[in-house]
């Protein structure tokens, strides 16, 4: 059921654009968890007990395991839009609004740490970009594309 083609055929050009960034930023996504984990691995296993050493790692770590999600989410997203798939739609709001929950996180957690104007200016792009492609992937066209109503 889920996995049949939309009922239309034709997929938008800006469609397709966001579905070969989704592939480009999912590999790119990888790329940067395996980094995360071998810099986090090193910071736990190879510290010689240093606190600070070991919680560094520890966050590094669980950096890698966002990025990991978010590269899966981004290039089932990127190739399912691609293929035509009906649950690729569904990809592509749960990864945006993960964006924009952990831009939140970021911003929330730089008033904490008394940086809360670095983290809204770091952040702004991403959530900026994240509701423009929910605003797109709810338009008529995309949502037909995806056989949605």
């Amino acid at each position: 059921m889920y996995d049949q083609q939309p009922a239309q055929a034709h997929r938008p050009v800006f469609l397709t654009i966001l579905a070969i960034l989704a592939i480009i930023g999912g590999v790119l996504s990888l790329v940067g968890a395996i980094l995360f984990f071998t810099t986090g691995g090193i910071g736990v296993f190879g510290s010689s007990g240093n606190a600070a050493t070991v919680t560094a790692g520890i966050v590094l770590g669980f950096v890698g395991v966002i990025l990991l999600v978010s590269g899966i989410l981004d290039l089932a997203f990127g190739i399912g839009t691609l293929q035509g798939r009906v649950w690729a739609w569904i990809l592509g709001i749960l990864a945006q609004a993960l964006t924009l929950l952990s831009a939140l996180i970021a911003i929330i957690s730089g008033a904490f740490n008394h940086n809360f104007g670095g983290a809204i200016g770091s952040n702004i792009v991403s959530i900026l970009i994240a509701a423009i492609i929910l605003f797109y992937l709810n338009a008529h066209r995309v949502r037909a594309y995806f056989g949605r109503r």
